[in-house]
């Protein structure tokens, strides 16, 4: 994920062979100042690129040419209810990983495209808890107490399984979590037990090795909540599970990651910093090495490395994890020590680039 803080979003090298991150290593991708950015997986020339209130463009680097693709045309206002559709300031854009050329994209209902963007199909119904029969706001004041049958909350995360095709996870930022198993065709409201009405779940991640398993990370800062919510559930939603255990206030959660290549090692993007678990997220440990106290908003394993992405508009590196993934539950209970890794400042690219908002 990127985004810009001027023009577009951009793409952007990790690390150079001339000491240092420029103008050369970036080139604008199309879209504005917000939005999600996946590549497509097939043709690493081709992004997908969103923007603030819904607006998505397919950006080909080969010829610099951009075309939008918006499932639906976006008016010049944003946050009005009464829109056919309505986003969140970051629209999720996912593709899925075991079926080639699915690419979701969400507003209160979750699209699917196999061609590129040309056409889209909605598979859910809303999911954001909106029952109203018209567009029609129902009261002249909006209050938290009504704001969802005015037609306020969008779905805020989408996760595909990396094991099942038809899989998917959507939480919306009205405090629901929904789960389909055959593409679409039919949902289960699957939201943890007493989660209270505007509860952002921020993110979450389907596991790489139970199809039935998931993780899911909510804040309620707004509600002027700042305790940690991360749930996980291994029987596709039935049940879910608090892990709290070594997580305070005010460092609430903005994103949880599994580490694809070691079962039961967790990452998870705080306020304040970056935590791990390595039994399954039933403690949790500060890994703060030299990483400033900064809000992280998403974090991903790529190959050896962690690679966070902060407000503060960085990104940062943990090369080579490998002394973690040989950390076992026991083990595990004790505070990792400085020289397990080292962490590096890798993108700061003049203060343009940055994750989530």
């Amino acid at each position: 994920m990127a985004r810009s803080r001027t023009a577009a979003p951009r793409r952007v090298m990790s690390r150079t062979d001339h000491w240092t991150i420029d103008a050369r290593d970036w080139f604008s991708v199309g879209g504005g100042e917000a939005g999600n950015i996946a590549v497509d997986p097939r043709n690493q020339n081709i992004l997908y690129v969103g923007d603030a209130g819904g607006s998505l463009v397919r950006f080909d680097r080969r010829t610099g040419q951009a075309q939008n693709i918006t499932p639906w045309p976006v008016p010049g206002e944003f946050g009005a209810a009464t829109r056919k559709y309505r986003y969140p300031w970051t629209a999720p854009l996912a593709w899925s990983p075991v079926e080639p050329g699915a690419l979701y994209f969400a507003s209160q209902v979750l699209f699917k495209t196999l061609d590129g963007g040309l056409t889209w199909k909605e598979i859910s119904p809303d999911l954001t808890g909106d029952t109203r029969k018209d567009r029609k706001m129902v009261a002249d004041r909006i209050t938290t107490e009504n704001a969802r049958e005015q037609g306020f909350g969008v779905i805020y995360s989408v996760a595909p399984s990396p094991l099942k095709a038809g899989l998917l996870w959507v939480g919306s930022d009205t405090g629901l979590l929904h789960v389909t198993q055959d593409d679409g065709r039919t949902w289960q409201n699957v939201t943890p037990q007493g989660l209270p009405d505007w509860s952002r779940v921020t993110c979450i991640e389907a596991s790489h090795f139970d199809a039935g398993s998931a993780y899911a990370t909510v804040d309620r800062h707004r509600m002027e909540d700042y305790h940690p919510y991360l749930y996980r559930t291994r029987d596709y939603g039935k049940s879910w599970t608090l892990l709290v255990d070594g997580l305070s206030e005010p460092a609430y959660l903005n994103a949880v990651r599994e580490d694809p290549a070691h079962k039961g090692l967790l990452y998870a993007a705080t306020e304040l910093g970056v935590t791990v678990s390595f039994d399954d997220g039933a403690h949790w440990q500060p890994l703060q090495l030299n990483l400033p106290t900064v809000s992280v908003r998403d974090l991903v394993v790529h190959g050896d490395d962690l690679v966070i992405a902060t407000h503060g508009r960085g990104f940062w590196i943990l090369d080579n994890m490998t002394p973690l993934r040989q950390v076992d539950e026991e083990c595990g209970s004790h505070p990792v020590q400085a020289g397990d890794g080292h962490s590096h400042q890798s993108g700061r690219v003049h203060g343009d680039t940055h994750s989530g908002g």
